[in-house]
Formats: C-alpha cells, sequence, structure tokens
C-alpha cells in the first residue's frame, strides 16, 4: 500500500510490516464515549477572563502525541481483540476533564486502536458539538417509541441523540476513514449551561477556531433558540436566547466554521422564527393560510385596537391572494371565515409542538389572546403570528433528503411521508402546556379516515409534494447553500370521493421528530455528512510544533497592513501613524469595552484619555492594531511564530529571515510588545540606554554568541563607557554575532505575562544603532492553554546563585537616572532594603495594562511606578519589578538570584 498523500505514512495495517520501538513518540487516536457525561474529554481550553461559569472547550476523538510503552509489531494486531492494540502514554501537557470541567479519571497507558509515526495527522473534517453542558430533564433520552418522540435516539440536544450521530454518522461514514478504517476525523465539543455562555462563544469564537485543526470545518448545533429568559429549570434545558445562539453561530461561521446542522444561522433563524408564515401567505404558490405578524409593543398599548388590525389585515391578504376553489368545494381554508375572518390561531415564533399555539373565535377573544401570550412571565418575544383558522383532517409530513446535484430540472421526491392527527384543543388548559392529544396514522388508518377513498389520498400526496418544490426552492433564497434534509408538514383534507385539498403549515428544521420512522435519523445523519465531505478531498491537518502537537498551537494571522512605508513585508511601526488609522483603532477597541458588550463607563473613559498617547507609543499602537484588525489567517510571509512551554509556563518565539541593507552590521536594538485581548500587554525593551535589546548577542537562530562571565572584570571595565551596544563587544561578549550579514534569519523569544486562552497581538521593532527603524513585524495569534494562570507559574526553588555585574554607581544626587537592564527572571538577594510592596496593577486598563491610577504615559511600560519610585529615591540603586505588580526597591545588589516568577526584571540606574 502507498504512502498517503502529502507524504503522510499509513498506520499499521495487517500484512505489511510496521515495528515500533518502546519509547517512540507516535500521534495516536483518543477516543471517548461523546454520550457519557463522565467520560473523559482532552482539555482545549476555556476563557477566564468570564467570571464565574463560561463555555468548557474540550475534545472526545483527536490524535495526540504519546509515546510507545512496549515495542509494537502491526502484523500483530487483531481488530476485534483489544488486548493486541498498542499501550501509548499520552504527553504530560495534556489535561483530561469531565463535561463539568473537573479532572477525569483516565488510566494509562492507554489501549488504543490506531497509531501513525506520521508527523502531521490525517485529519480530512474537523467537527464541533455545541452542546448542553448542563442539568437536563430525562424526557430527552427517550429509549421507548411513542406517538410523538424521536424513537430510541432521543431529541437532538440529548446524550442519546449525539451518541447516535457519532456512531452511525461520523463513524460509520466511508469518506471519514480510510480503507483500514483509520478516522479522518477529530470531533470536539463546547458545553454551556446558559445563555451567557452562548454570548461569551460569539466573542470568543477564535479561539475555538483556533483549536480546529483539519481544513474542513463544521458545526452542530445541538440547542434550541428560544425567546425566553434562563428559568434554570431542567424542564427547559437546551433551550437557548435566541440573539445569543445566533450571534454564536454567525462568528463561527464567520471564521469558516459551517454551520452543518441543524442549518446556517441566517437561514435556521429564519425558519425557527415562524415569520415566514407571514410573509409568504402573500404567495399563490405557497398555500399558506393569511397571517400577519402584531409586535408587542402594540399590544402593550392598545390591545383592541391591535386585534381589530390583525383581522382586517388577514382579510385583506386572503382576498389578495385567494385560495383557489373548484365548483361544488366548501370554503378553503375553512368554512367559519368564508363571510369575513373570525378565528384563527395565535402562535409564538421560536416555540416547539403545540404548547405556545392557541386559538380564537372572535374579535374579543383575539384580544385576550394577544395579551395572555405577549404577557407572560419571562417573555422576550418582539412579536407573535396571527393566523387564519384551517380545516383539516390530519397533518402529512414530507422528509426531503436533497441528493448532492440539487437543486436541478426534476422534482426532488419525498423519502418519507407520515401522517399524524391532532386531538380537540383543550382550551381550558393554561399557555406552555401540551392542549391537544397526538397520534400517528398508518396509511390503513388514513384510509380509514377517509373511507378508502385511496384517489384523494394519491391526489393530497400529489399536491404536497408539487408545492414542495417551490417551498424549497424558496429556502434558497435565504441561504445559497441547499438544505441537506428538510421536513415539511401539511394539513390535509378530504372534499369528496376523489379529491383532496393540502394546505402548507410549517417548515421543520434539520433534526426534527422522525416519528419513529425506521432508519430515518441514520439517513438524515448520512445526508448533511455528505454535504462537508464532498467539499474537498483529503487534507493533512497543519504541521504541529514539537513540544506538543495538539493542545496547545497557534493560529497566526496575517501581517497588519501598513500604515506608512515597508520593508519587504514588515509593517512599519514607527512611521507616521494616520490619525485615521488610529481613530478606527479606537473605536474597535470602544466597541469592545462598551458596557453593552461586557465592559464598563469606566474602561471606556480610560481608553479615551489613552487615545492621544498612543501616538508616543507606536509599537503598542500595533499590538492593538494586530489584536482588532487582522483576520486570523496563516502567514503566507517568511515570518514564523509559536508558542512553546518552558518549565510549565508558554513563551512566545517569533522567527522571520530579512535582508537589513547593511543597517545592523555594526549593531542595533530590537524590542518586544504583546498583549491579551481585553486583557492587558507587557513591553519587553531592554536596556533602556540603547533602545532594547542587543542584536549583536541571541538575535539571531543560529546565533554564535558568548558572553563573559557575569561579574568578570571583561565585563564590567567597559561597559559604562559604551555610547551603543555594538560598540560594547570587547566588554561585553567573549564571541559576537556582529557585524551581521545584510540577510539574516532572525529569532526572538519571551514568556507572556499571562497563561491565559484568548486572542493576542503581538509586535516587534528593530533598530539600527542610530535609532533608525530597520523592520517591525506586528501579528495577531491565538493561545490555547491546556491549563490556565492569571500569573505566572512558579518555578522550581532556586539551586543556584551569580554574581551580579560589578555596575559604575553615579552620584545620588545626579538627576535624569536612566536605567540599564540587569537580568531577567533574578532579583537582587540582598536588596530589598528600600521597599518591598506592591505597586503596579497590570489588569487595571484593558487592554494595556499598566497602573489604574497612574498617568497615561507612565503606565504604558511594565513595572512604571515600581521605576518611578526608584528614580525618586536618591539611594535607590536597583529595582526588582514582578509581574504580579510587586516590586522592590534597593540599595546594593552584590547577587542576582534566580526568582520564582520568569517574568522578573531588575534594573540598575546610572
Amino acid at each position: 500500500m502507498p504512502d498517503g498523500v502529502n507524504g503522510t505514512k499509513r498506520p499499521y495495517s495487517p500484512g505489511r510490516s510496521t515495528v515500533m520501538e518502546k519509547g517512540q513518540q507516535v500521534l495516536f487516536f483518543f477516543e471517548s464515549d461523546a454520550s457519557d457525561p463522565r467520560a473523559p474529554l482532552v482539555y482545549c481550553g476555556t476563557p477566564k477572563n468570564r467570571g464565574p461559569g463560561g463555555f468548557l472547550f474540550a475534545g472526545s476523538h483527536a490524535w495526540l502525541l504519546g509515546t510507545l510503552e512496549h515495542d509494537f509489531d502491526g502484523q500483530k494486531v487483531d481488530p476485534d481483540r483489544k488486548e493486541t492494540w498498542p499501550k501509548v502514554r499520552p504527553k504530560a501537557e495534556y489535561s483530561f476533564v469531565t463535561r463539568k470541567g473537573t479532572a477525569a479519571a483516565l488510566a494509562t497507558p492507554l489501549q488504543v486502536r490506531w497509531v501513525t509515526t506520521a508527523k502531521s495527522p490525517p485529519c480530512k473534517l474537523s467537527l464541533l458539538f455545541v452542546r448542553w453542558g448542563g442539568e437536563y430533564s430525562k424526557w430527552m433520552d427517550e429509549q421507548e417509541a411513542n406517538d410523538g418522540d424521536w424513537g430510541k435516539y432521543g431529541s437532538p440536544p440529548s446524550d442519546e441523540y449525539m451518541g447516535h450521530v457519532v456512531k452511525e454518522g461520523i463513524k460509520a461514514h466511508a469518506g471519514l476513514k480510510d480503507e483500514q478504517g483509520m478516522p479522518l476525523f477529530e470531533l470536539h465539543h463546547v458545553f454551556i449551561s446558559n445563555s451567557k455562555d452562548a454570548h461569551l462563544i460569539a466573542q470568543q469564537a477564535h479561539i475555538i477556531r483556533a483549536g480546529l485543526k483539519a481544513q474542513r470545518r463544521a458545526a452542530f448545533w445541538m440547542l434550541w433558540p428560544a425567546e425566553w429568559e434562563d428559568f434554570g429549570d431542567p424542564d427547559y434545558a437546551c433551550y437557548i436566547e435566541r440573539h445569543s445562539m445566533f450571534a454564536a453561530m454567525r462568528a463561527c461561521e464567520g471564521l469558516g466554521i459551517r454551520s452543518l446542522f441543524p442549518h446556517p444561522a441566517d437561514q435556521y433563524e429564519l425558519i425557527t422564527s415562524k415569520s415566514w408564515m407571514a410573509t409568504l401567505s402573500l404567495h399563490p404558490g405557497a398555500f399558506l393560510p393569511a397571517a400577519t405578524l402584531v409586535s408587542k409593543g402594540s399590544v402593550k398599548i392598545d390591545a383592541a385596537k391591535a386585534a381589530e388590525t390583525a383581522l382586517r389585515t388577514l382579510h385583506h391578504i386572503r382576498r389578495m391572494n385567494p385560495y383557489p376553489v373548484e365548483p361544488g368545494d366548501p370554503p378553503a381554508p375553512s368554512v367559519v371565515n368564508q363571510n369575513g375572518i373570525q378565528k384563527g390561531v395565535v402562535k409564538l415564533g421560536w416555540s416547539w409542538e403545540n404548547r405556545f399555539v392557541v386559538t380564537f373565535n372572535s374579535l374579543s377573544h383575539l384580544q385576550a389572546r394577544l395579551k395572555e401570550l405577549m404577557n407572560q412571565p419571562g417573555c422576550l418575544a418582539t412579536y407573535c403570528i396571527v393566523q387564519e383558522w384551517v380545516d383539516f383532517d390530519f397533518e402529512m409530513r414530507l422528509y426531503f433528503l436533497p441528493e448532492a446535484d440539487w437543486p436541478g430540472e426534476a422534482p426532488i421526491e419525498p423519502k418519507m411521508i407520515q401522517c399524524n392527527a391532532w386531538g380537540p384543543s383543550d382550551d381550558t388548559k393554561s399557555v406552555g402546556v401540551s392542549r391537544a392529544s397526538f397520534s400517528k396514522l398508518s396509511e390503513e388508518k388514513v384510509l380509514s379516515r377517509w373511507e378508502g377513498d385511496a384517489v384523494a389520498w394519491a391526489m393530497a400526496k400529489e399536491k404536497a409534494i408539487k408545492v414542495s418544490q417551490l417551498l424549497l426552492a424558496w429556502l434558497l433564497s435565504a441561504e445559497h447553500q441547499p438544505v441537506p434534509s428538510m421536513r415539511l408538514d401539511f394539513m390535509v383534507k378530504r372534499l369528496g370521493p376523489g379529491k383532496a385539498r393540502v394546505i402548507f403549515g410549517e417548515y421543520c428544521e434539520q433534526g426534527a421528530c422522525v416519528l419513529g420512522w425506521q432508519g430515518g435519523v441514520r439517513q438524515v445523519l448520512r445526508s448533511f455528512l455528505m454535504v462537508v465531505v464532498a467539499l474537498g478531498a483529503h487534507h493533512i491537518c497543519p504541521s504541529l510544533p514539537p513540544h506538543l502537537p495538539m493542545l496547545p498551537w497557534l493560529f497566526l494571522a496575517s501581517l497588519v497592513a501598513s500604515t506608512a512605508s515597508s520593508r519587504e513585508g514588515f509593517l512599519n511601526c514607527s512611521g507616521d501613524i494616520s490619525e485615521h488609522a488610529l481613530r478606527r483603532a479606537y473605536r474597535l477597541m470602544v466597541k469592545e469595552s462598551h458596557p453593552d458588550k461586557g465592559g464598563s463607563n469606566e474602561q471606556t473613559a480610560e481608553l479615551t484619555s489613552l487615545r492621544d498617547s498612543l501616538l508616543r507609543e507606536p509599537l503598542r499602537f500595533q499590538v492593538l492594531r494586530a489584536m482588532f484588525e487582522a483576520s486570523l489567517q496563516p502567514f503566507d510571509t517568511s515570518a514564523r511564530a509559536q508558542v512553546e512551554f518552558q518549565e510549565g509556563w508558554p513563551y512566545l518565539q517569533v522567527e522571520f529571515d530579512f535582508d537589513h541593507r547593511g543597517l545592523l552590521m555594526d549593531g542595533g536594538s530590537w524590542t518586544f510588545a504583546f498583549g491579551l485581548k481585553n486583557g492587558s500587554t507587557v513591553h519587553y525593551r531592554g536596556d533602556e540606554r540603547i533602545g532594547g535589546y542587543d542584536v549583536c548577542c541571541d538575535f539571531l537562530r543560529d546565533s554564535r554568541c558568548q558572553r563573559h562571565p557575569v561579574g568578570s572584570k571583561a565585563n564590567a571595565s567597559d561597559s559604562a563607557s559604551c555610547q551603543s551596544l555594538g560598540q560594547c563587544d570587547a566588554g561585553l561578549y567573549a564571541t559576537s554575532d556582529c557585524p551581521l550579514p545584510d540577510r539574516v534569519v532572525a529569532r526572538v523569544r519571551r514568556p507572556l505575562h499571562q497563561n491565559i486562552t484568548g486572542q493576542w497581538g503581538g509586535a516587534l521593532q528593530i533598530r539600527s544603532t542610530s535609532g533608525v527603524e530597520v523592520a517591525c513585524l506586528a501579528f495577531a495569534f491565538a493561545h490555547m492553554a491546556p491549563f490556565e494562570e492569571t500569573t505566572p507559574h512558579s518555578l522550581e526553588a532556586e539551586t543556584e546563585t551569580v554574581k551580579s555585574p560589578e555596575i559604575q554607581r553615579p552620584d545620588p544626587d545626579t538627576d535624569g537616572s536612566a536605567f540599564q537592564h540587569v537580568g531577567s527572571g533574578s532579583f537582587c538577594e540582598d536588596g530589598g532594603d528600600l521597599l518591598e510592596g506592591a505597586l503596579d496593577n497590570y489588569g487595571g486598563l484593558s487592554p494595556f495594562g499598566g497602573a489604574r491610577r497612574a498617568s497615561a504615559e507612565s503606565s504604558l511600560f511594565y513595572g512604571s511606578r515600581c521605576r518611578e519610585r526608584c528614580r525618586r529615591r536618591p539611594l535607590c540603586r536597583f529595582y526588582t519589578a514582578y509581574s504580579s505588580g510587586w516590586c522592590q526597591l534597593s540599595s546594593r545588589c552584590s547577587v542576582l538570584a534566580r526568582a520564582g516568577d520568569p517574568l522578573t526584571v531588575t534594573f540598575a540606574k546610572s
């Protein structure tokens, strides 16, 4: 068997020797039961800036990295005997949780069916289930069929239903596995417990997008949109306030995650709103009863007038679109309204079954019904539908599963036709409960009701199928992609021997009840999976960084468009920033911080005061632009970046090659800034005397630089006389990278100041020794944290201390002090004699950090208050700033000790 496309190696298979050794790193397919609430899931991250609650992002089927626990020969595998499968120990960086977010019990090593030595996992499709994570009533997992259920499958939001989707749909689909049966998909889940969680999905959709690895992505929205407040009652589980749900769907669709189930957001919203009942009722080919929308406001102001106007409107619609009636046929669509509409129904959109459908028989009755429906406790509906009455004998349900080549010339035929009957409505029951009995009708029962009139039955089916052609085509006007499946409900009445009338009743979304249709759910599953699988041929998941191939991973953005000149595609950060560009970025930020979006008036005011100061901090301006303007697409340039973990903490590494045209031959400097959207930023400034970190050491990817030992005479003797880092080679370095060749490959690496899942922006600036900008790179990225802490993770206990450099100490009374960088991740062990305490606050000003009450200018860099306090105190010779905001001021620093905080920085005053 040949290797897979793009060089992907096939996994082990009988008949082909694939020998792997103990301790070898492999990719293995992790699989867990998506229907079991206690099943372990691989943790993909959860936003921590949401306050209490929030959604959980985790995977049940994914390719992960691990190491073999024993030598393994693929020829000896028996697919039916689990004891012959390889044992794999997952990488320690993975966390496994339950859907509640608690640690899951997972016995390791794992015995797995599929392993491969390929560098990239084979992925044709990334699937996402957005589903209920809270408590729910057991009615959703109905095991025994009754007349009005989904049969043995449960309802779409239930664990039972999703278990069947995975088993009978995804895993059984021939397009989602190779010839041997190896999975070519991954399945992730987003668990939510209320509408607020859905609103967070809209804000954090980029996080979810970053976690889906295949080039084809699709989502199953296993929830019901509703116009009700969250009640917290298990009987109302899975109902999500519609604005929150559709905003979440559209946010994911905007990032390339197709809404596969039940429908794309626009189409799903149109179907479930029921507004089409009114807008389509004027179309003569739709055969709909006359209907109109009545707003809640009109009912609140004058219910009597609203009722009167609604009836008059229905009469006008019916007059403009009269239902065809042949001689001798009864009036259509009802006898009772032949001389003017007096009877009908009032319905709520985004409601299911008949719980929010009430009848009226007069003008005064309609007035009472409008007030009854529009004043339901917790109801958020802005309108209801008033519809004329229809005489019918029973309902006919037509199930359509269009083929891949639809629409076409030939009419589409239903895959199944079912019927059901409603009993008399009990209007004594309150709104919100079922008012009528429901029963399925076999074809024999239909013919029995119609006195064996098979000709009338055939006419009813023929008419319904003909009307369905227009109704299905009309859906294409709201969404160009054909529906994979759809149920259309008609109201049917026998008019006499050999004659029948059909009136269209309702569009029913994909996944609607199939009345126990044997094999129906499986056919529906295959139909909508076929749509996405057919979008493209086999794809390979993106290459994964060696430290952790699945979690976390970095999805990089394209370079931000320059507002000034550029050099080889690198954004010029210090060129003139136009006021237009600044104001545009400011407006985007204000929208995010507005109180209506979860922000506060204080945040908005702070942003306004900060706007002008951004012109003095162009690098941070580019961080903001990258954070809020860059589209999340992979780099097409020579720039690369990734997040790596060192001692349990994430570091951002950026690598790029460029031609500096000799501007860095004698040296130069670089500074680095990045920040979390709706969080804080950090600015790595390096040595302030020369404007940043030295390009002559630890700047090139293949740096050969070697420093003199810290505290040596060679290190100390010349440091005070250096005017630029490029001139300090003799004193600072035993071996220097300068002079640099014109074309270089640079690599810089600094720790993130917070280990939080979210969207980040970064900017890197390189200058010559004369201060001329040589290059600047700005980008956006999403960080997926396998664990999350808002402050840096503590390192191991200190095991060694080093001598500090012998810095020439200036006169204590000298004004205009500058600061020289002494070390990162270290502090003055014998210092702290002047001050120990918390001064800085890096979460106070979104997204720039800094002390909340500091001036705009002084709040723009890391450790601003600590630095200023040292500047003002004559005895202060050294300051150490910690990422927590803690500050240490010292008059001496004879020994530098390793700090538990990798973001700690120590500077000497000069």
